[in-house]
């Protein structure tokens, strides 16, 4: 007996097929961001959870970092460890002692391809939205130390070059 109980692994169709299909198209987009920003990441669907799970191995609660889970109109991405996350702006959302989770209710906004590098590049962004005239694109960097934002500040000019 290794003290971990059985859990019964099933597909995605046993997690998502009966909810809306919104709500089903929803749970892709989010699930491919989560494999563009983690290629290779391990997925798990657990219809006894009601979610899919996304890690660096099977275990759920060892391995595992976020869930996806459908809901009627829309999906939670949740975190196993969320309460140990930075929150800014307030995202997060929920009161357990570890679990968070983000409520997704439409479609993946433009610009998280940016938002993607410029987090893996460890650069704290979070005002990105195009100006008035063409050409113009504004993006606010949280504040850092001044070597260091001016460290930001190259990264995302040689980002946006690409």
């Amino acid at each position: 007996m290794t003290g971990e109980r059985d859990e019964v692994v099933g597909t995605w169709d046993d997690v998502f097929g009966a909810s809306p299909p919104e709500v089903q198209a929803l749970a892709r987009e989010v699930a491919d961001l989560v494999r563009h920003i983690h290629p290779g990441v391990v997925e798990v669907a657990r219809p006894g959870d009601g979610a899919v799970t996304f890690g660096h191995g099977p275990r759920k609660m060892k391995d595992g970092y976020a869930y996806l889970a459908p809901q009627r109109t829309r999906v939670n991405l949740g975190f196993y460890r969320g309460t140990s996350l930075p929150d800014p702006h307030g995202l997060l959302e929920g009161t357990g002692k570890a679990l968070r989770h983000v409520k997704i209710r439409g479609p993946v906004p433009e610009g998280v391809e940016l938002d993607t590098e410029l987090y893996k590049l460890g650069v704290p962004a979070k005002t990105r939205h195009n100006e008035v005239a063409p050409s113009q694109f504004e993006i606010a960097i949280l504040y850092a130390e001044a070597n260091v934002s001016a460290d930001y500040n190259q990264l995302v000019m040689e980002l946006l070059r690409r």
